[in-house]
């Protein structure tokens, strides 16, 4: 990241002042070592916990929500020695289990996957690392569970069988202690495709949609690259994996279509998104049937990007009925802070909920995970440098956002609290005129560096701030209430 303290000031009061107003964040921002580009995240079904991954060090740590702030939950994941470079992570529904995709390992160039089950307050691992004998084949570049994290798909986008580099998808499910294969390995439609770049998986662990981003859509030109996504249902009665309706591409050439995709937790519904470098774009697709046939309709119209060159569709999510979807660009903003967009279908079509912006220029703010119901999000900034003013700290970063709601924002006004004195010396007083419940009180520097936390057990009509190991200066004040947060400037003399 290249930033700068003056383009952060005005972006993060513009993020304060100036959003939806429906997205507050909970808890701070959660960061990554130096130089670790922080950031892979995953969301458990009712957003409690998360699971975050560092591209080029070796920890995986994963958190649980507790009264609204972010706790480590066991120890580092990190039972292997030799992992180089993480490219996937995936929780499971319940929030019990983790999977860890490395696509190097040791000083071979061996993808392994890793999983772990939190057991007796620490994760240990679920079976065996899961491995092919293959070099260079990206296998772990994507990983997907089940709600319990009994069944898990991984990707392997440069695998190569008939024709090189079209890519597999293996899936396996736990089966007496160990990982064993759930149907057979599924294969790329030709050379060069790198079937597996992105995968998903249902709930139930039989349907699953995997993305094609390379290929060709049958125009005999390796460089067309319009991409494509594939569906598949798995009939347990003859162990295999069935392709679920036809191959749906991408509309140009360059697309990329499938490049990250996202199905419903319950498997009617999925997104797809494009590395288009010009003008991304996603697709949203429902399963529909009228007793006799069945296929996949395109719900709502595509919706693409506004800006040019910002990778809208790096990343997709979708939450469990399909009704709310979250897309990453990666690129987004005048500065590559990156922006995040969340629409909700709404009178048979796609309506925008809110954008969320990269705090800080070059945050590349766009790794996305929806919960089930869809109003909490975990968002990865890989280039965030966490205030460091060092340009190139690139330790990455996730915050999570949770959606109010406009009946609900209406409760709170902003009447319902008063900050005196303001300037203050030492002290400030808030003044909670409705008995709000407040959760806690943040006090943030103009630059979003957090200074000071107070938990607030129970209600309280007034609350009485000491300040004064603050310096002279402008700063934030946070209230998170049970209605809301509200934002204040304040200033210490």
């Amino acid at each position: 990241m290249k930033n700068s303290k003056l383009l952060f000031s005005l972006i993060f009061l513009f993020f304060l002042e100036n959003s939806y107003g429906q997205w507050n964040q909970i808890g701070f921002d959660i960061e990554g070592p130096v130089s670790s580009q922080s950031g892979i995240v995953s969301i458990s079904n009712d957003g409690s916990v998360i699971a975050i991954a560092e591209a080029v060090k070796k920890p995986v740590v994963v958190f649980k929500k507790i009264n609204d702030n972010w706790v480590q939950l066991g120890d580092t994941l990190n039972n292997y020695s030799g992992a180089i470079i993480h490219s996937s992570v995936s929780v499971s529904g319940d929030g019990s289990v983790v999977a860890v995709g490395n696509v190097m390992f040791s000083y071979y160039s061996v993808g392994i996957v890793s999983v772990f089950k939190f057991e007796n307050n620490n994760w240990v691992l679920k079976g065996n690392i899961i491995k092919t004998n293959n070099n260079n084949d990206n296998f772990g570049i994507s990983v997907s569970l089940n709600y319990d994290g009994s069944v898990v798909a991984v990707g392997a986008s440069k695998a190569s069988g008939d024709n090189p580099e079209e890519g597999f998808v293996y899936v396996y499910r736990f089966y007496n202690g160990d990982w064993v294969t759930k149907g057979q390995e599924l294969v790329g439609s030709n050379s060069y495709d790198n079937f597996g770049t992105s995968v998903s998986i249902s709930n139930s662990g039989d349907t699953m949609v995997v993305g094609e981003p390379n290929n060709d859509y049958n125009t005999g030109e390796l460089s067309d690259n319009r991409g494509q996504i594939r569906i598949f249902n798995y009939v347990d009665s003859d162990s295999v994996w069935v392709q679920f309706a036809s191959n749906i591409h991408g509309y140009f050439s360059g697309d990329h279509l499938g490049e990250s995709v996202s199905i419903s937790k319950n498997g009617k519904c999925i997104i797809a998104g494009t590395k288009n470098t010009e003008n991304g774009y996603v697709d949203i697709y429902k399963y529909n049937t009228d007793g006799v046939n069945e296929n996949w309709l395109m719900l709502g119209d595509p919706i693409f990007s506004t800006e040019s060159n910002d990778f809208f569709g790096f990343s997709t999510s979708i939450n469990f009925e399909g009704s709310v979807i979250a897309i990453g660009a990666m690129y987004g903003g005048e500065l590559n802070n990156g922006k995040v967009y969340i629409y909700k279908f709404i009178n048979n079509n796609w309506g925008q909920l809110g954008t969320i912006i990269g705090k800080n220029a070059y945050d590349h703010s766009a790794k996305v995970s929806l919960n089930s119901e869809g109003n909490i999000i975990a968002i990865g900034a890989t280039g965030n440098d966490g205030g460091s003013t060092d340009n190139n700290d690139d330790r990455g970063s996730v915050s999570v956002y949770k959606y109010l709601p406009e009946e609900i924002i209406n409760k709170l006004d902003v009447n319902s609290f008063n900050f005196y004195p303001n300037p203050f010396e030492n002290n400030i007083v808030i003044e909670n005129n409705d008995n709000i419940n407040i959760y806690t009180i943040n006090i943030y520097t103009i630059t979003g560096e957090i200074m000071k936390s107070i938990n607030i057990s129970s209600i309280c009509e007034n609350a009485n701030i000491d300040l004064c190991g603050l310096n002279a200066g402008v700063y934030i004040i946070e209230v998170v209430t049970t209605k809301g947060n509200i934002y204040k400037k304040i200033i210490k003399k």
